[in-house]
């Protein structure tokens, strides 16, 4: 399957290109970007072609559906976004995204964000979307609420950050029947 193209108003999304290295390197080198994911943060380049190898590697199992977000204007890698965990069979996957934190607070996650679970929905056909969001990461909680995802339950000190403390997660999904609600009711 060939990743779909996503555009909005200031944003192009679309596959990781190993021109991508440094952008994809600076993304997930930087540690308010993956503050709240339980990764540490990336220490060298190796990393990022990884990353690059394992998106076009998931595309090809149809399990990681994965995009660089480039910001129209400045034609700048900024981030990333994914549905990952996907089980195809099952219906079911796992959204992701990543963005340097210049550009948090801009509404960009609120462009694309809708096109992506509309992608998960009609063209992977599946079923639920899932969220997993630590309880410090208010903006993300809020982004997925206002694009119809439930608060489900939390997992307790889910893991273990890099300073030795316990993070909890909000479990929050998106099942398709209520995505289809919520876009007639809009």
């Amino acid at each position: 399957m060939d990743l779909q193209l996503i555009d909005t108003k200031r944003l192009h999304l679309r596959p990781a290109k190993h021109s991508d290295l440094d952008s994809i390197f600076e993304v997930y080198s930087n540690p308010d970007v993956v503050r709240y994911t339980g990764d540490n943060p990336w220490t060298n380049k190796e990393e990022a072609a990884e990353f690059i190898v394992g998106a076009q590697e998931g595309l090809e199992e149809e399990t990681l559906f994965g995009w660089c977000i480039e910001h129209k204007e400045s034609k700048r890698i900024i981030g990333t976004c994914a549905l990952f965990e996907c089980d195809l069979e099952k219906r079911v996957a796992e959204i992701s995204y990543e963005i340097l934190p210049v550009y948090w607070g801009l509404g960009l996650c609120s462009e694309f964000l809708p096109l992506l679970v509309e992608f998960g929905f009609q063209t992977l056909k599946l079923n639920r979307i899932n969220a997993f969001v630590a309880t410090g990461n208010i903006a993300s909680s809020k982004l997925l609420e206002k694009n119809g995802f439930q608060q489900e339950g939390l997992m307790r000190e889910s893991w273990i950050d890099t300073n030795g403390v316990a993070v909890s997660e909000h479990v929050l999904g998106l099942l398709h029947k209520d995505w289809l609600l919520g876009r007639k009711a809009h």
